[in-house]
């Protein structure tokens, strides 16, 4: 038997997937969560509890997901090879913009955590890479829009 995360349910093993890296070697979610939780990715209440409430966390969550993009050729084609900064410079970049990501993470808070207003970051030379000098925060919509 074993407690979802999410649900908080327990549940007998055989309602969780086998997971190599957990201890118990199932995840903490059960199957009903993780299919709930792909169909409404979003909608979590998962992601708003950790990332969606805690601006440092969302910050972390960002640069992981531009490493990933810049590493792992599976992730995305056209961000694969790019130059991003290390983990120093981000936590400098992100210093120094830090007013105008508080400003729009909190807009973006106050209107419910919609998508289209979450902070992004654009590159403002596409041809360039994630680096000091061609990165600005915006709203996920103005970003899109723009490319």
């Amino acid at each position: 038997m074993k407690e979802c995360i999410i649900c908080h349910k327990i549940k007998p093993l055989g309602e969780y997937y086998t997971h190599p890296r957990m201890a118990d070697g199932h995840l903490n979610k059960c199957k009903e969560c993780c299919i709930e939780y792909a169909h409404n990715h979003d909608t979590r209440e998962y992601d708003k509890r950790r990332h969606r409430t805690n601006p440092k966390r969302f910050l972390q969550h960002k640069y992981i997901m531009i490493r990933q993009r810049c590493t792992h050729p599976g992730k995305s084609r056209h961000y694969y090879g790019l130059e991003f900064m290390s983990k120093e410079e981000w936590q400098e970049w992100c210093e120094q913009s830090y007013g105008t990501f508080i400003s729009l993470y909190r807009n973006w808070q106050e209107a419910g955590c919609p998508r289209r207003l979450a902070p992004s970051i654009d590159r403002i030379d596409n041809n360039k890479g994630y680096v000091k000098g061609n990165l600005q925060w915006l709203t996920q919509v103005a970003n899109s829009k723009k490319h």
